[in-house]
């Protein structure tokens, strides 16, 4: 990151000079206009009020390596100082939006020396999201940590909700100068994408409403070999361990009791006069979770271990607590490790302690041993998810890569597809030489029944996929029907909500070919909900979204992932080749035309994808005929179909329709025209010239 303290004025009065400038600006140039705007000063002071332009690329350098290069403005470059003149707040937010996206910040970086494989401007975003707001000492921890110890930032953002619940400021020393002073974060506030209040940083709440699934889809990291999502241990901190089960219930329940008051955790509580043998003691029960079984023993004097016991059973762990005013309060010890019916289980106090806890902590079991963790916020916001973005930008990729190796069933939705194509239904098949009507079940039923079956318990998963391509390409209200209410998940990633079976469904669950019981919890009342470990993976192409609206309540049980544009993305550095003989970068095409795409239609959705069209397979060669029939045609039919514009208007005053692309008196040098004249793109065969030294 520059160490330079940026202001919204000085890259205000910094775009202006240069949007004047028509060629690449010297050094020297940019000095004397410094000296002129801001006074006399050091050179080296004035070139530093270029690195925050620079860095989210609004200034390019002509050679990224040398500090005195000459510079120029970029077309988002424009934008945004138009964007600042007409004092646009949203045009501004979708700028530096765009940059986060598309750039890498830790390296390749426009004006200062970089190095890291960290995204801070991201991180900033992700973090102020995950954690609600962060205070610059909880911010420069999490930078620090990820740059000096490469730990998983939700393992980070984990032990800084820890530290909030303890009331604990303590982090350790910063051994990084940048980080000390993070001045990304005065940036991001003067052009208001970040606002502080009683030194907490939270996002502008406009930004957040409006563009909260990219904001959340943010790269964090430029390497490739540095997935940030958690550690080898989990998504969870550990704040207490033990072997035992009713040790960890019991210090578990002592921690909520101090972070969360007895008003808090004890809320409507039954209390009621009852009997150890024939010694009387008051039973408290929490009925909401655990039934009418008691969970603390209310005595009037300190017991010994031998009256805490029943035909020598110990009933209450022999350890006094204060509740209620009373010194002399002691724990049940009659727990049940799995949920077989009783009220004293570890599912239901997981249950008490996810709801006073505000869905942040729970009990899980490792091996031997039981933890009480904090749950991050990545665990959360993994169930549903769809990948989206503009055609070609590998959002299918994206999702392939997260269910690789996985156990995954895939679908891909289409006009015709219906619920019965999703769940099942009666259809004919042979029985003999009869034609018999039985359920068949489809994709749904099969990953659903998959999924329960291995659940090996609440805190112990094996994850099951189920990917769905082209998710809007289909009517989701009808595919799903009243299955869309199980989308809305838990905090351990079951569903919040329970739906009726169809009766054909029903009997084929309870049967062979399903649970074999009506009592198994994935039809039990005949009921379905999805368990912990059933993930939904969806990809959507936004250029196609009005085929099948999806209405908001449908939206709102899904977490949007934006799959963006890489204009720098090395594996597409494909070659538009002519047959005129002339070439054209597929990258630099893309970076174009999407500009003009974007200044016509106002929209990023009809945008162009690195892999719009894949030409690995084809020596990274685009033929003219491919190009022609994918890209102008989609760009004919799809996007400015309806649009002025200045791509397709009129040749030597005839008018230009798709035919003259195949039509023999235009055709020849009508592509080359158009990416030459028009879009003003250079032909790689065109050498720069070159001279020697005679000897």
């Amino acid at each position: 990151m520059p160490k330079y303290s940026g202001t919204a004025d000085t890259i205000k009065r910094i775009l202006s000079f240069f949007n004047t400038q028509t060629s690449w600006v010297t050094n020297e140039e940019l000095i004397k206009y410094c000296n002129d705007e801001f006074g006399p000063n050091e050179p080296q002071a004035h070139t530093k009020k270029v690195q925050w332009p620079a860095y989210f690329r609004f200034i390019e350098w002509e050679d990224p390596s040398n500090s005195r290069s000459k510079k120029r403005i970029t077309a988002s470059g424009k934008r945004l100082h138009k964007a600042i003149v007409e004092e646009d707040q949203n045009v501004i937010n979708l700028i530096f939006l765009e940059s986060m996206e598309n750039l890498t910040f830790g390296r390749d970086a426009h004006g200062i020396s970089s190095d890291s494989d960290y995204e801070a401007p991201n991180i900033a975003v992700r973090c102020a999201i995950a954690l609600d707001y962060f205070t610059k000492v909880e911010f420069k921890y999490i930078l620090n940590q990820l740059s000096a110890n490469g730990k998983p930032i939700f393992d980070l953002v984990s032990f800084v909700k820890k530290q909030r619940l303890i009331n604990s400021n303590n982090y350790p020393p910063i051994t990084n100068s940048y980080i000390d002073d993070p001045k990304i974060l005065q940036v991001l506030l003067e052009f208001n994408f970040l606002k502080i209040d009683d030194n907490k940083y939270t996002i502008n709440q406009i930004l957040l409403e409006n563009y909260a699934d990219r904001l959340l889809s943010l790269k964090i990291t430029n390497s490739v070999e540095s997935p940030q999502t958690s550690s080898e241990e989990g998504d969870e901190s550990v704040i207490l361990t033990n072997t035992a089960l009713r040790q960890i219930l019991f210090e578990s329940f002592k921690y909520v009791l101090s972070q969360f008051g007895e008003e808090n955790i004890l809320k409507e509580n039954e209390i009621k006069d009852t009997l150890i043998e024939d010694r009387k003691y008051k039973g408290l029960s929490l009925n909401k979770y655990f039934g009418f079984e008691t969970l603390l023993g209310l005595f009037d004097t300190e017991q010994i271990p031998d009256n805490l016991k029943s035909s020598g059973t110990p009933r209450f762990l022999n350890e006094k607590i204060t509740v209620l005013g009373n010194e002399n309060v002691y724990f049940t010890s009659q727990w049940n490790g799995n949920n077989n019916g009783r009220g004293l289980s570890l599912d239901n106090f997981n249950k008490f302690l996810l709801d006073v806890s505000n869905n942040k902590i729970k009990i899980i079991k490792e091996g031997n041993d039981y933890k009480l963790v904090l749950i991050s916020y990545s665990f959360i916001l993994t169930q549903n998810t769809i990948y989206y973005g503009s055609p070609g930008t590998g959002k299918s990729h994206r999702a392939d890569i997260e269910t690789n190796g996985k156990d995954v069933q895939k679908v891909t939705f289409h006009p015709d597809y219906d619920y019965h194509s999703f769940v099942g239904g009666y259809k004919p098949t042979m029985d003999g030489d009869k034609i018999a009507y039985k359920f068949v079940p489809q994709i749904f039923t099969k990953i659903y029944i998959d999924a329960w079956k291995n659940l090996v318990s609440a805190n112990e998963t094996k994850p099951f996929y189920l990917q769905i391509e082209e998710i809007n390409r289909g009517n989701c209200a009808e595919i799903f029907g009243d299955l869309f209410q199980l989308l809305d998940r838990k905090v351990d990633g079951s569903s919040k909500y329970e739906v009726t079976a169809e009766e054909e469904l029903r009997k084929y669950l309870e049967g062979k070919d399903g649970f074999g019981t009506s009592e198994h919890e994935g039809i039990k009342d005949g009921k379905l909900r999805f368990p912990s470990n059933l993930k939904i993976i969806a990809t959507m192409n936004t250029s196609d979204q009005s085929l099948f609206p999806m209405d908001s309540a449908f939206k709102r049980r899904w977490d949007w992932i934006y799959v963006p544009i890489d204009y720098n993305c090395a594996s597409s550095d494909f070659t538009i080749k002519l047959n005129n003989g002339k070439s054209f970068e597929w990258l630099s095409f893309l970076k174009t035309i999407n500009e003009e795409i974007f200044e016509i239609t106002k929209s990023q959705d009809k945008q162009i994808g690195n892999w719009f069209i894949d030409a690995q397979n084809s020596g990274k060669v685009i033929s003219e005929s491919k190009f022609v029939n994918k890209v102008v045609f989609y760009l004919w039919n799809d996007v400015f179909k309806d649009e002025e514009n200045t791509i397709f208007k009129s040749v030597n005053d005839k008018n230009l329709t798709y035919t003259s692309f195949f039509e023999n008196d235009t055709s020849n040098n009508l592509v080359s025209y158009i990416l030459e004249e028009r879009l003003k793109l250079i032909d790689v065969n065109k050498a720069e010239p070159t001279t020697t030294d005679e000897e």
